[in-house]
């Protein structure tokens, strides 16, 4: 945790009231959380990864001119924001997280995060997908050459990857200090990707809690904000060092419950804000030896195979990161659904 998360918190004054607690999140590659109130105040910092500053996505770029800032789909057709008053050029973070939710809610991809097939695509669905390397991909603008602008399965992934990080991290924190939704009175979002991002579709993503939509209250540029009341007022100096004294720091490699919570919130939920069953693999943690089982099961038509393979998996505590991707990929998404009705 830096200095410019203790300037956030000046400005957030989360830490004054016993009885309301507040969540400060700022996202970027290393996506810093904290929650607490004046009795109790902790932070955790996820690795999130650089897609949402644009990196690792395959027309992906910081919030400069070119860049796609809002995105949506209305009466089958494109709507999108660009910075600046050029063509598109790339997608930022805020564009990224508004194509993906649209494509979430429309029904191109799937609560696994893989592209619907195309037999379940309506007409004019189809006609806005193509393929890019062999996978199937979204075209967010459509052109010829450099001047096609595409949303790829491998893009998806990394929206998947950085969006379990930070939720898995607010819900490690709220563990942690057995703290309930009801109980958190505001959820600040910090910095310059938070000033930006469409709350609505953070929550159907689930980057954000859709518990908390209403509270979200958006400061910006919180680090600078609070580094001038320092300059303006002596006495904040203090203030900021007495609240990085009070912070505990939760590190978040050391919980097996984040570990946990980081697999499950892989997968979209399809009714963000309410109750939902976890994807019955998600729990127990996936090998990929149990995934190999259940796809030749699913091939061969073997109900008792896939019965069985799912009871392995939910007996496993272990869930290493390396088979995450292939668990949440096709032709294993493809096949989400018939494992949940066999």
């Amino acid at each position: 945790m830096g200095a410019d998360i203790v300037a956030d918190l000046l400005v957030c004054d989360i830490h004054k009231d016993p009885d309301r607690h507040g969540l400060l999140i700022d996202i970027g590659t290393n996506g810093e959380i904290v929650l607490g109130n004046s009795l109790q105040t902790v932070a955790c910092s996820t690795a999130a990864g650089p897609a949402f500053e644009g990196a690792n996505i395959q027309h992906g770029k910081a919030g400069l001119p070119g860049a796609i800032a809002s995105f949506s789909l209305t009466d089958k057709s494109r709507s999108y924001d660009v910075i600046g008053a050029g063509p598109p050029n790339g997608i930022c973070g805020s564009g990224l997280i508004d194509i993906t939710a649209q494509l979430l809610k429309h029904g191109f991809i799937t609560n696994t995060g893989a592209f619907a097939p195309q037999t379940k695509l309506k007409p004019w669905q189809r006609q806005m997908m193509t393929t890019f390397r062999n996978q199937p991909a979204f075209v967010v603008v459509p052109g010829r050459g450099e001047e096609q602008i595409l949303l790829s399965q491998r893009d998806i992934r990394e929206v998947q990857l950085a969006k379990a990080a930070i939720a898995a991290g607010i819900k490690t924190l709220m563990q942690y200090a057995d703290i309930t939704y009801a109980k958190i009175d505001r959820l600040f979002l910090a910095g310059g990707f938070g000033s930006f991002i469409d709350v609505e579709n953070a929550c159907r993503l689930g980057l954000l809690p859709a518990e908390l939509k209403a509270k979200v209250v958006k400061i910006g540029n919180g680090a600078g904000l609070g580094a001038k009341q320092v300059l303006a007022d002596g006495a904040e100096l203090k203030r900021a060092q007495k609240l990085l004294k009070n912070i505990s720091y939760l590190e978040l490699s050391a919980h097996t419950a984040f570990q946990s919570l980081f697999v499950d919130e892989m997968f979209f939920f399809l009714n963000p804000g309410k109750t939902e069953t976890i994807k019955i693999l998600s729990r127990g943690g996936l090998y990929m030896a149990i995934i190999q089982e259940i796809s030749a099961a699913l091939k061969q038509g073997n109900v008792n195979g896939v019965q069985q393979a799912v009871k392995q998996a939910l007996e496993q505590n272990k869930k290493p990161k390396e088979i995450l991707d292939q668990a949440c990929s096709p032709p294993w998404g493809g096949n989400w659904r018939e494992v949940q009705e066999q």
